[in-house]
């Protein structure tokens, strides 16, 4: 029995030796990666170090996570790496960098987010978008970083900001409701989970842009749905402009519906 414990003991020790000698040789491989990164090398001997660094993953986190903090390293294109990876630790650190002076930082931490594109990533840009103070080239960037998520897990907080119809309205009087960006983000992951939102949108928001952006976003999710809510909407709607998009998409839908028959 004793000879047993110390034969597991002495195993215990071998295994946790072998797993700190290997974190230590991925941290000292991610380094020396890391160090191809500078301004200095050519752009492929960059682009490589990168790609690299990305399928290492998760693991390579907490080494360029460090790393951050060497200025003379771009750290955009650290950011940008983080965001490739897409693991949810790196959000405390990422999301500093949204107020960043330096846009070629705050960019790529604006675009890491949603890469990331849990609720937390999600709700930091909802939020962004939304304060009337941001800069306009900021939230531009954060929506249009939003668009091209064709995946997120942070659909909660999308329908959370999709169900409030209030506008924000900022410096010179622009209108933007962020209700809309949250919608469409939704309309372009196809979330089934949406659907009750975007009827609710479609007939009880007073804001002729929501309203027309849930028809769209339906018509990508829910086809038979939307086609409903499409005809209510060509006949009922109080924009001109609403009704003739309805039947408009009701004329693409069934023009698609006939070219698949």
């Amino acid at each position: 029995m004793k000879k047993n414990i110390i034969k597991i003991f002495v195993l215990l020790l071998i295994f946790s030796y072998s797993a700190n000698t290997y974190a230590e040789d991925i941290n000292k491989k991610v380094e020396d990666l890391i160090s191809k990164l500078s301004m200095d090398n050519p752009s492929i001997e960059r682009s490589k170090a990168a790609e690299e660094i990305i399928n290492i993953g998760a693991r390579a986190v907490p080494v360029l996570i460090k790393q951050l903090d060497d200025k003379s390293l771009h750290r955009g294109f650290i950011i940008a790496i983080l965001g490739a990876i897409g693991d949810p630790t790196a959000i405390p650190v990422i999301k500093k960098y949204i107020n960043d002076e330096d846009e070629s930082i705050r960019w790529p931490a604006i675009e890491a987010l949603a890469k990331i594109g849990n609720n937390e990533s999600i709700g930091v840009l909802l939020n962004l978008y939304k304060n009337p103070d941001s800069d306009s080239l900021d939230v531009y960037y954060a929506a249009q970083s939003l668009r091209k998520c064709t995946k997120a897990t942070g659909v909660s907080t999308l329908i959370k900001a999709a169900e409030d119809d209030s506008p924000t309205i900022v410096r010179g009087g622009t209108v933007r409701w962020t209700s809309n960006l949250a919608i469409e983000v939704l309309g372009n992951i196809k979330e089934k989970s949406a659907v009750p939102v975007l009827i609710k949108a479609i007939k009880k928001s007073k804001h002729q842009s929501v309203r027309g952006t849930a028809l769209e976003a339906l018509a990508k999710i829910d086809e038979k749905e939307a086609i409903k809510e499409l005809k209510e909407s060509s006949k009922n709607d109080p924009s001109d402009s609403i009704r003739e998009l309805a039947r408009d998409d009701l004329k693409r839908i069934e023009n698609k519906n006939k070219k698949g028959n």
